[in-house]
């Protein structure tokens, strides 16, 4: 059952209520894809951390999903819709996975896809500061379109999951440094500058 507009936004303010106190960086990942697969009604969602130096997307954190091996996907970047939308450019979506000809296909991807039964996929980048951290994606077991609405839904999803992500890692950041620093009363002009 599809939400309605009114109910959708208010929906999405909770989250984004929830998600702006969390400090956590595993718990905010987990926030993020229960309410992403909740607020879009998928089968699925799942985050992933782009490393531009291996040159590949891998998956952080996911609901909905009953395999171990698509639970830990390390996607080449360009490749598949996670591999493409993670590269950051723009969101992107098929309605059936294994007969987009656009998308380019890995041979023991593509089983790991098979074996948990996506068809429909819609993915949006993350990003900070124009800076690409991952990928949002939310995955379905059976064919189906997508609307733009939900294509800007998912965006906007994105866009918060994002800075959320960031914040939380930044608060571990500080108290990794805090903690570091052994709480000493005196600081170095540096030390307080880069907390």
């Amino acid at each position: 059952m599809e939400n309605t507009t009114d109910e959708w936004l208010r929906l999405r303010m909770q989250s984004a209520v929830q998600l702006t106190e969390l400090r956590d960086t595993e718990l905010t990942l987990q926030v993020v894809v229960r309410h992403t697969r909740g607020l879009m009604n998928a089968d699925m969602a799942y985050v992933s951390f782009t490393d531009f130096d291996s040159n590949e997307t891998v998956i952080r954190k996911t609901d909905g999903v009953r395999t171990g091996e698509y639970a830990s996907i390390r996607q080449p970047l360009g490749s598949g819709v996670l591999g493409r939308v993670a590269i950051g450019h723009s969101s992107y979506w098929t309605a059936d996975y294994r007969s987009d000809r656009k998308l380019h296909h890995l041979g023991d991807i593509d089983a790991i896809v098979e074996g948990e039964g996506v068809r429909a996929l819609l993915g949006a980048p993350l990003t900070v500061a124009g800076r690409v951290i991952g990928a949002l994606l939310i995955a379905f077991r059976a064919r189906r379109e997508f609307r733009d609405v939900e294509v800007q839904q998912l965006e906007s999803l994105a866009d918060q999951a994002a800075v959320a992500i960031d914040n939380a890692q930044r608060h571990e950041q500080l108290l990794a440094l805090v903690e570091q620093s052994g709480g000493e009363q005196q600081r170095s002009a540096s030390d307080v500058a880069e907390l």
